[in-house]
């Protein structure tokens, strides 16, 4: 196809959110924090900036940012730090995007692997962020296939489809 009609390639985060339940998570696996410490590395705005080109494009979807940490140190401090962490992309992400956003710190309390390892340990210090609500535009709550051709958006009925035409001999 020529470049204009070619769609447009989707990050792997996006592609782990459009196939994700409401209320499911979705680890930001590239977002990444200094330790014990809620400044965010700088190879963390790459994800990030994937995330706001997704929530740019669906401008109605509501999302919460969750904070996660292992179980070494104290709970306390862990539940700050997470939601410290949490905190901190919300602040990056709602100063790019319109969507409405919400955070929470949930310090040791989601395990996604037992912590008796460094590498369980890893997995368990995360962000991540759920779907609250997803409220779809009148284009995208047509039940017919919407079709992007360059610049234009065509309904699927107006696309001409290959019909069967059944020919017997008589």
């Amino acid at each position: 196809l020529p470049e204009n009609m070619q769609a447009d390639e989707i990050s792997e985060l996006e592609l782990e959110i459009i196939t994700q339940k409401i209320g499911e998570e979705v680890v930001l696996k590239n977002v990444i924090f200094a330790f014990n410490s809620y400044a965010l590395e700088k190879s963390s705005f790459v994800e990030l900036d994937k995330l706001i080109v997704y929530l740019k494009k669906n401008p109605n979807l509501e999302i919460e940012i969750q904070g996660h940490t292992d179980d070494v140190g104290n709970d306390r401090e862990n539940q700050i730090l997470s939601e410290q962490r949490a905190n901190i992309v919300f602040e990056y992400l709602t100063l790019r995007v319109n969507n409405t956003l919400r955070h929470k710190g949930l310090g040791e309390s989601v395990q996604l692997e037992n912590n008796d390892t460094e590498e369980g340990r890893a997995i368990n210090r995360r962000t991540s962020l759920v779907i609250i609500q997803q409220e779809w535009s009148d284009k995208q709550n047509s039940p017919v296939l919407w079709q992007t051709i360059g610049s234009s958006t065509l309904l699927d009925s107006d696309v001409p489809q290959a019909v069967t035409i059944n020919s017997q001999k008589a």
